[in-house]
């Protein structure tokens, strides 16, 4: 019986599950056009007032194009599929076509086989061609919208500091000496981002790395492990772990080392999980990686793994894809995969980031229990004061001073520490401005001949811009780079506020003048 608005006697449940649902080209370009719509620097573009043809052209097609070309790619391919079909059906022109070629050996398969090898390489041939320009072109493609358009801007290369010798640790077991590392601009010259910096770090010492933001302390873990992003290399510098030296310039001989005798905890613990997988895939094929554990063996290394990361109910959190765990969760993964190999040293990149301060203190206990060397790399010095013993302070891609972290809180001997250690919301008075350093770190490229926090120093005087500062002992222990050590125990809230009120006037002033 047939029901009612069917002509065919299916009901809608059926006739809908055999209608075509693969989404068209044009579907999907859509979505990524509207996804693309939807992300925050859209947004600001809009609220800065960009017209809709500009945002268009300089920030949603530089995204989607990729996606066209590669689409057209595959649509050439399926063309050249539908003909070849043809040809063999015999449908459509009476020349000779590929489709008549595999037709005719496909006919003589019995008495010569080889006819179908000439017909189908030329064919696979050239459907993987169209596959890879396309490829090719949306690599071009992205990598001319990544590049500026513009003439090259003129770059002074300033003096670089003269390499100093890391400061000697007992039973050290890295010693980096003269590190330094660019990165390719906008304009597609190299900008120095780290200059020559040195230091050691003993066999179970923990030591931090602390300063501003672009300071350069994420691109110094990163150099030391041979994963620097991009279009950073290391011009410079030679690493001696355990004994055996190896050269920072050339990252493929730090590859033995990743995992195994240094483990790596990045800053947004989940983008190192596949959201594919479940912890326990991802844990065990890091074990198996860095180690010779297998099967079960290798099973019951990441049970050990969870549980000493402090994971609760192991098994079920094993069992669990990334986006079922919490922030701390999965930091905790993070710190489980970098443990997985056994490893000597841990660089630890901000390892307390956007979580609450009961979980940060779980990860810090758990990080100071190690036997393992940890690297700290933060701008909290909370964090610092909780886990480590000695701290570097970094600023504008070198040290500015290096020493016991107790002697760098309780008498700083550069500015820019005194002044890091003043910014600190407590020391606000009522009705005052939050206290803080005024100005900015200076972009790469950009640094100074002489000092490079002189701008923002309420030291500073003409000696202090003449050239490069050499890192010269403190008095009790460690090293500053700074020509007015002793001066700077007498900076105070207010001398940081005159500062501010300084550069403020000066930046109205030049409003002024230019309008």
């Amino acid at each position: 019986m047939h029901r009612r608005g069917d002509r065919r006697g299916r009901s809608p449940r059926t006739r809908s599950r055999t209608t075509p649902r693969a989404p068209t080209a044009t579907s999907l370009h859509r979505s990524a056009t509207i996804a693309v719509r939807e992300e925050l620097y859209i947004r600001a573009a809009r609220v800065s007032g960009l017209r809709d043809s500009v945002i268009l052209r300089t920030h949603v097609l530089p995204t989607v194009l990729g996606t066209v070309i590669v689409h057209l790619a595959l649509f050439a391919t399926a063309a050249i599929g539908l003909e070849t079909g043809l040809g063999f059906l015999g449908v459509g022109t009476t020349q000779v076509t590929w489709g008549q070629l595999v037709a005719e050996a496909s006919a003589n398969l019995g008495n010569q086989p080889w006819l179908l090898v000439p017909s189908g390489f030329i064919i696979i041939t050239f459907i993987l061609a169209f596959g890879l320009l396309g490829d090719a072109l949306r690599d071009a493609t992205a990598e001319g919208y990544s590049r500026a358009r513009r003439a090259p801007e003129a770059i002074t290369r300033v003096a670089t500091t003269d390499v100093d010798a890391p400061l000697p640790v007992a039973d050290a077991l890295l010693t980096v000496t003269g590190l330094s590392v660019e990165f390719e601009d906008a304009a597609g010259r190299y900008r120095p981002v780290i200059d020559g910096i040195s230091f050691s770090v003993g066999r179970g010492e923990k030591l931090g790395v602390v300063g501003e933001s672009g300071s350069g302390k994420s691109v110094t873990a990163a150099a030391v492990v041979g994963l620097l992003q991009g279009t950073g290399r290391a011009t410079s510098g030679r690493m001696v772990f355990d004994g055996t030296e190896y050269d920072l310039t050339a990252p493929e001989s730090l590859a033995a080392l990743r995992g195994r005798r240094i483990g790596l905890i990045g800053q947004n613990p989940i983008s190192a999980l596949d959201p594919s997988f479940t912890v326990r895939s991802q844990l065990a094929e890091v074990v198996r990686a860095n180690t010779a554990l297998r099967g079960a063996a290798a099973d019951a290394r990441v049970r050990e793994l969870l549980e000493q990361v402090r994971l609760p109910d192991p098994e079920r959190v094993a069992r669990s894809y990334p986006h079922q765990l919490s922030g701390g969760m999965a930091q905790r993964i993070g710190i489980a995969l970098a443990l997985a190999g056994d490893p000597d040293l841990i660089l630890a990149d901000e390892p307390t980031t956007a979580l609450d301060v009961t979980v940060q203190a779980d990860i810090l206990d758990l990080l100071r229990e190690l036997d393992a060397a940890v690297v700290l790399v933060t701008h909290d010095w909370g964090v610092l004061a909780d886990l480590c013993t000695r701290a570097v302070v970094m600023y504008a891609g070198q040290f500015v001073e290096e020493g016991e972290l107790v002697a760098l809180i309780d008498d700083p001997r550069h500015p820019y520490t005194a002044g890091l250690l003043h910014s600190n919301p407590h020391f606000a008075e009522a009705s005052q401005m939050l206290p803080a350093i005024p100005g900015a770190v200076p972009a790469p490229g950009t640094w100074p001949q002489g000092c490079r926090f002189a701008a923002r120093c309420p030291l500073a005087e003409d000696r202090c811009r003449r050239g490069p500062i050499a890192f010269v002992p403190r008095e009790s222990d460690g090293r500053t780079r700074c020509v007015r050590p002793e001066d700077v125990p007498s900076l105070d809230g207010r001398s940081w506020q005159l500062l501010t009120d300084e550069v403020e006037s000066a930046a109205r002033a030049k409003e002024v003048a230019l309008s």
